[in-house]
């Protein structure tokens, strides 16, 4: 069930982030090793975006929207850049469950910008 955007700030924000996010994924060199775990899991990647990402004590944790409606969670590990990701598929219903509504609206936004 798509939650219905109208264009308030929160959205303008998170819409901005979200486009952002897809450029960044797509052409900046920071986002390599990101985009490489991606590629290894989804040799099809077109476009995606970080819905969100976690700074953990040695490792950064990203869930993110790839091709589409899929999602994924990475894990890198922040010292040792030769440690294979943590490269996890999630089903769109489970990351839905008990999604707070401002969650939601990121998710809806996310949807939107990947589909531009």
């Amino acid at each position: 069930m798509a939650m219905k955007l109208g264009n308030t700030k929160t959205e303008r924000e998170f819409r901005e982030q979200m486009s952002a996010s897809k450029e960044a994924l797509l052409f900046d060199r920071s986002c390599a090793r990101l985009r490489s775990a991606i590629e290894a899991h989804y040799a099809d990647f077109e476009s995606g975006c970080v819905l969100h990402w976690t700074e953990e004590q040695c490792e950064d944790i990203f869930v993110l929207l790839v091709n589409g409606p899929k999602l994924m969670s990475v894990e890198l590990d922040r010292f040792e850049e030769s440690t294979p990701p943590v490269v996890e598929s999630i089903s769109m219903a489970e990351y839905r469950k008990g999604l707070k509504k401002i969650n939601q609206i990121r998710l809806a936004v996310a949807l939107e910008v990947i589909s531009e």
